[in-house]
Order: structure tokens, then sequence, then C-alpha cells
């Protein structure tokens, strides 16, 4: 299992936890773009893949016992 933890002083908590069209955390450049988009939980694959076509990052740290196991 990889582990990925990231820092950045620019990181934010979005209204992701509540909606598909922004992630749980991101991180844009100064110039607006979306840098690293931070999904919790277990996203739907058509979540992942709208993400992976907005940011140049994707994150998932997944959660939820044996159903995140097979993340």
């Amino acid at each position: 299992m990889t582990q990925t933890l990231i820092a950045h002083e620019h990181l934010e908590m979005t209204k992701g936890l509540s909606t598909d069209d922004e992630p749980d955390i991101w991180h844009k450049s100064l110039g607006g773009e979306l840098e690293v988009w931070v999904a919790l939980g277990l996203p739907s694959e058509e979540v992942v893949r709208q993400s992976c076509g907005k940011a140049s990052k994707v994150i998932v740290y997944s959660y939820g016992g044996r159903t995140a196991e097979m993340w």
C-alpha cells in the first residue's frame, strides 16, 4: 500500500463533501489552475475520471472498511 501525504499553504477545503463538481480539498495555482484534486472516501469511477481531466494530479484517500480495500 502506497501512502501519499501532501501539505501546501494553498490547500483549501471546498464544498466537495456535498457535491461531485468539486474535490473535497484542492490546490490551485496562483493563476487559478487546478493543480491537485483530493477526494475523500469512495468516489465513483465517473468522478475520478472527471477529476483527472480537471486537475494535474488526483489523490484519493479511501476509507470504509472492506469496500475501501478494493481501491
